[in-house]
This record gives C-alpha cells, sequence and structure tokens, in this order.
C-alpha cells in the first residue's frame, strides 16, 4: 500500500475480510513515524464503534452486523491483543495512554459489545 491516509491505513489493519499479517507487523514497527501511540488508539475505538446502516430492515441489520461489525471488531481487539504482546513498551512511558487503553478494553468488556 502506498500513499493512504492514516484513517485508511487503520481500516486496512482491521479490514472485515482480509487479514494480512506482513501488513500488521510493518504497521506496528513504522507507525510512530506518522502518527501517536494514543491517536492510533483513538482511531482503533472509532473503528470498533461500526455505524449502523440506516433505512435498513432487520434482516440486512443482522447480515451487516454478522458480515461488516463483528469481523472488524475483532481485528480491533486481535489489533489491540497484538500491541500489548509485542509492542508494550509504548504504554510504559505513557500515562494517558495507559488510562485510555484500559478504559476501552474495559468498556468492550464490560459491555460485551457484540463480541458474544
Amino acid at each position: 500500500m502506498r500513499c493512504a491516509t492514516l484513517h485508511k491505513l487503520v481500516q486496512q489493519l482491521t479490514h472485515h475480510r482480509k487479514i494480512d499479517s506482513q501488513f500488521f507487523q510493518a504497521f506496528m514497527l513504522t507507525y510512530r513515524s506518522f502518527t501517536t501511540p494514543l491517536r492510533l488508539l483513538r482511531l482503533l475505538e472509532a473503528r470498533f464503534a461500526v455505524p449502523t446502516p440506516h433505512h435498513v430492515t432487520a434482516q440486512e441489520r443482522a447480515l451487516f452486523s454478522k458480515h461488516m461489525v463483528m469481523p472488524i471488531r475483532l481485528r480491533v481487539v486481535n489489533v489491540l491483543k497484538s500491541w500489548i504482546e509485542k509492542h508494550y513498551h509504548d504504554c510504559d512511558a505513557d500515562e494517558r495512554l495507559q488510562r485510555q487503553f484500559l478504559s476501552f478494553v474495559d468498556a468492550v468488556s464490560r459491555n460485551n459489545a457484540g463480541m458474544a
């Protein structure tokens, strides 16, 4: 991928159909050169909150949830998990990032956010 915005990079990172482990690794090794850990976390939070389309039937909404919302949310959670497992040093030096990260993870787990 070349010449993408940060939003597009995060979309690619959490794509509902494609899993690209090489892209993930490259992104996690280089993202600090074009954004901050806190900004990345906020973009992942926004990506997790997939908006539901308006004016759709209940059946269409269920399909959208199954094929778009759930996969995207799972990708976001997997990015967060890998981030902490492999790049934990980002949180070591930034208390604000730690608080935001824990707050987001707590909200996801408390509400189960449709992950079950």
